[in-house]
């Protein structure tokens, strides 16, 4: 792996020691690619749990650099959420306290290329300390953390505009489902006032039916009844149907009238 800047090399320099960076990549070389990157996200656990024992500037440099070349956003999703995210932010502290200005330029173009969540900028101080060191006469370090402080405020800005549309979208759908309660109240009395008009509607028509009577009928109630005849009446015609059979009456009797004419009159005394 190559180490072109050149405050990589000052710091290789003034911090080589028992370690020798060759020798490290080749005890790494089980968990690397062929670029030099992490190979799996199964060897970012390993390769973790060796950052978090390495304390001289070289080798906390070489994974760096390992870390830089790893493009696979599941390798470093897993060595962010394994514990990566708060390694690199004690080595920040670190080289900031101690004002390692060459180690913080590459820590910074590390930070540059990792995929950040507003949730994982909330895990730690990071955020905080690299905007402090946009302050910084260093030019180079003062760009760098310039920069990577507008990407994730654009980050922040863009999770801010989501959750507010989200928001609203959600009061939207339940405002359309709610319904107010004098609407409600309306629509009860709306109700209730069709049922009574219904019932009324219903009472007034019995009342119609039972008050209506057939003219014929109406007549007959108001006038007085006729007293029963006793003179015997024939019987009235009416429209056959061809089926019904015809009837005749009984011959009169021949002297009928003559034997009442012999007979006095009855005199009536008072």
């Amino acid at each position: 792996m190559g180490h072109e800047d050149r405050g990589v090399e000052a710091i290789l320099l003034n911090n080589m020691g028992p370690v020798d960076p060759r020798e490290l990549l080749d005890d790494l070389s089980l968990y690397l690619s062929k670029t030099g990157a992490i190979a799996e996200p199964e060897s970012a656990d390993k390769i973790l749990n060796l950052m978090r024992e390495a304390d001289r500037l070289v080798s906390r440099l070489t994974y760096i650099n390992i870390l830089k070349v790893t493009k696979e956003e599941e390798v470093m999703k897993k060595f962010i959420t394994s514990g990566g995210w708060d390694v690199l932010n004690s080595w920040l502290q670190e080289a900031r306290k101690d004002a390692n200005v060459p180690f913080l330029v590459e820590l910074l173009k590390l930070y540059q290329q990792i995929p950040v969540t507003v949730e994982l900028l909330k895990q730690n101080s990071c955020a905080k300390s690299i905007k402090q060191l946009g302050k910084e006469d260093d030019g180079k370090l003062k760009t760098l953390a310039s920069d990577i402080v507008a990407t994730w405020m654009m980050k922040i800005k863009e999770k801010t505009e989501a959750s507010s549309e989200t928001s609203k979208k959600k009061k939207k759908t339940k405002d359309s489902e709610k319904v107010p309660k004098s609407n409600v109240d309306k629509n009860k009395k709306s109700v209730v006032n069709k049922e009574v008009q219904k019932t009324d509607s219903h009472t007034n028509r019995t009342k119609n039916v039972n008050n209506t009577v057939s003219p014929k009928n109406k007549t007959n109630s108001s006038e007085p009844k006729e007293r029963p005849r006793t003179v015997k009446t024939l019987p009235s015609k009416f429209r056959s149907t061809g089926l019904e059979e015809q009837t005749s009456l009984p011959p009169r009797k021949k002297g009928g009238l003559e034997k009442d004419k012999t007979k006095p009159p009855i005199k009536r005394t008072v």
